[in-house]
């Protein structure tokens, strides 16, 4: 992540120079035709401050090792989408060159593509959040076992002839995630530390204490 983000950085700096537009994807592979559509400065400085904005994003989340605070864990999805739909309507508005003799269809026609486009990633985003902000963990017990359902990964059947040792930890670290789902809200799946090795974690993200059953 320090290498993703320090190249970003990288990035910001030479877009917000005015230069560097071989490095935007789409124009760079442009004819001359409708590159010439385009404020070539100005489009690279437009997506020089998207980038920097990203590139803030990315360091806060390298700061705080993932485990942002409550009130800064929209930055993330909310975040890097603002900036994409913040370039995509930039883009198609002033970045672009007021060229004589455009017909008002072919304006028409750019608008509404713009308008699709960034409905598509508002939907987009609001998916992601929705799968980062939301999900349950609930534990039935029924008379011969238990059943623990997550709704992101499904149920885990937990017979109790198989448990061998219930205990309480208030302050464990879980290690990092080797399967499942790991969002804001839940923490799913196959888990490792070095406390357990590998081991099966099912809980809500904010907790930070744990019923620990070894089973067979």
């Amino acid at each position: 992540m320090w290498i993703v983000t320090a190249i970003c950085a990288i990035l910001s700096i030479i877009l917000l120079s005015g230069r560097g537009s071989f490095l935007i994807a789409g124009y760079n592979t442009a004819d001359k035709e409708e590159k010439a559509k385009y404020d070539e400065k100005k489009l690279c400085r437009v997506m020089g401050a998207g980038m920097s904005v990203i590139t803030v994003i990315l360091l806060l989340c390298v700061l705080y090792e993932n485990d942002l605070p409550r009130g800064l864990r929209w930055i993330m999805p909310f975040g890097i989408f603002g900036v994409v739909i913040f370039l995509v309507i930039a883009t198609n508005t002033i970045c672009r060159k007021k060229v004589p003799g455009t017909t008002p269809a072919a304006r028409k026609k750019d608008t509404f593509m713009t308008k699709v486009t960034v409905a598509v990633l508002v939907a987009i985003g609001l998916l992601v959040a929705a799968a980062l902000y939301t999900g349950d963990v609930n534990v039935r017990l029924e008379e011969d076992g238990m059943n623990i359902h997550t709704s992101v990964i499904g149920n885990k059947r937990v017979e109790y002839e198989d448990i061998r040792s219930v205990t309480y930890e208030d302050d464990m670290d879980v290690g990092r995630r080797t399967g499942g789902i790991g969002s804001f809200r839940i923490q799913a799946g196959g888990f490792k530390n070095s406390e357990f090795g590998a081991y099966h974690l099912y809980s809500y993200t904010d907790c930070h204490e744990y019923v620990v059953m070894e089973t067979v």
